[in-house]
């Protein structure tokens, strides 16, 4: 009899568990997911380019701190590396936005007012720019690990993504890959080579290809040489539907 009550016990409290979890995660169904993908190849991720990268992080977040205030919350916020496997990683970093402090899982970073935000966001920098330097450049995987983070979010969330990259995929992996990006407003920051100044066209027909795969891909898209107002651009999204 005792163990049966033991075992009525921890049924019961299994039970009780599963509905406090399923209370959380519903609590924490995400209005609106922000990524930022940041190329770690050798020819945008360099010695020499440091100081160069850490400026356009600083005013990506910029832009990021802005469409954080102009979204609905929670919002999930995280860096994505552009890696020679991107399919493989995990993010950089990434963290849940709210107005309000509520309870969450202990694996999950929660950012409750605008100044945890920025320190957060000053974290990912940091980590973003101690990544080792890529041997290759797989774009495609990067927007497909983004597409899986959203898990099932459900369709209304707001998605927005910005990429910070020369956009030169080398992709190591012949894995084929179609991203799912619909719903999805996306900033390319584009960084324009030496080579690409020898050669206009070549690098003119790379910028048209990406934009008919995202938009093939569902994206709507805007791009911008990463030298000019990026953080104006991604807080402008917010605007855009």
């Amino acid at each position: 009899m005792k163990r049966r009550r033991k075992l009525l016990g921890g049924l019961l409290a299994l039970a009780l568990s599963f509905s406090i979890t399923s209370a959380i995660a519903q609590i924490f169904e995400h209005r609106s997911v922000m990524f930022v993908l940041v190329d770690l190849s050798e020819t945008w991720h360099r010695a020499d380019t440091h100081s160069r990268n850490e400026e356009l992080l600083i005013r990506v977040n910029r832009g990021v701190a802005e469409l954080a205030s102009r979204t609905e919350r929670p919002a999930y916020i995280a860096f994505i590396g552009i890696e020679g496997q991107s399919l493989a990683p995990t993010p950089i970093c990434h963290a849940t936005y709210h107005s309000a402090l509520l309870r969450g899982s202990k694996k999950q970073v929660h950012l409750k007012n605008p100044a945890e935000l920025a320190t957060f966001l000053e974290t990912c920098i940091k980590a973003a720019l101690s990544r080792p330097t890529a041997k290759w450049t797989d774009i495609s995987g990067a927007l497909d690990l983004m597409r899986r983070q959203m898990g099932d979010e459900p369709k209304a969330t707001e998605r927005f993504a910005v990429v910070l990259s020369d956009m030169k995929e080398e992709r190591k992996s012949k894995i084929p890959i179609e991203a799912a990006l619909n719903g999805f407003r996306i900033v390319v920051a584009y960084r324009v080579l030496p080579e690409d100044d020898r050669d206009p066209k070549a690098f003119n027909d790379r910028l048209a290809h990406w934009r008919e795969k995202l938009k093939r891909w569902g994206g709507s898209v805007t791009m911008i040489v990463d030298t000019g107002l990026v953080g104006e651009t991604i807080a402008d999204m917010a605007r855009k539907k």
